[in-house]
C-alpha cells in the first residue's frame, strides 16, 4: 500500500509541476506591448532584457529619433525624445527571414502573426489610417488600435509593431 501511495504522490507532484510552470508570454497588445516588452520601458530597460545591442542609429528620417536593433533576438525599438515609441518584432530584410522563424509564435489576441496575409490584418482591424511606401516594395500600415505592420512585395505581414499614436 505504501508503494501505491508513494507512486500516487509522485504522479501528483509531477502533474502539479506541469501546471505550475509559467507560460511564455507571446502576446502582441497593439499600442501597449509585445510580450513583456512595453512602450512604457526605457531603451536601457530593453538593453537589460534583450542584452547587448546589435546596432543603433539615427537614420530614421524622423527628427530626434533613434533606433536600437537586437537583430539576433528579432526586436527593434524606435526612441523619440527618450521615449520608446515603437517596438518592432520580426525580420527586417528578406535575407533575415530564416533567422527569425521563432517570432511567428507571437500573436495578437485575434491571431495575427508574422507571415499573415495583409488582408487578414485588415479584416480584423479595419482599414489602416494611411499607407507609407518605400523602396523594394515595402509598405507600412498604421491602424487605429496602435498596431503597425509592414509588408514586403508579397503583401504578407513583415513585422508587427506596437506604437504610441
Amino acid at each position: 500500500m505504501r508503494h501505491v501511495i508513494r507512486a500516487f504522490g509522485l504522479v501528483l507532484v509531477l502533474s502539479l509541476g506541469t501546471y505550475a510552470q509559467p507560460q511564455e508570454d507571446l502576446l502582441i497588445v497593439p499600442g501597449e506591448r509585445i510580450s513583456a516588452l512595453a512602450l512604457t520601458m526605457t531603451a536601457d530597460d530593453f538593453t537589460r532584457v534583450l542584452g547587448s545591442q546589435f546596432r543603433a542609429g539615427t537614420d530614421t528620417g524622423v527628427p530626434r529619433t533613434r533606433w536600437h536593433d537586437w537583430r539576433a533576438r528579432a526586436f527593434r525599438i524606435l526612441v523619440c525624445d527618450d521615449s520608446v515609441r515603437v517596438i518592432q518584432l520580426g525580420f527586417y530584410r528578406p535575407a533575415d527571414r530564416g533567422l527569425h522563424e521563432s517570432v511567428k509564435r507571437y500573436r495578437t489576441k485575434e491571431g495575427i502573426s508574422l507571415g499573415a496575409p495583409l488582408q487578414d490584418v485588415i479584416d480584423k482591424y479595419g482599414q489602416p489610417l494611411t499607407v507609407y511606401s518605400w523602396g523594394g516594395g515595402w509598405r507600412g500600415f498604421p491602424f487605429a488600435n496602435g498596431l503597425y505592420v509592414n509588408t514586403d512585395g508579397d503583401n504578407r505581414v513583415g513585422y508587427g509593431t506596437c506604437q504610441h499614436l
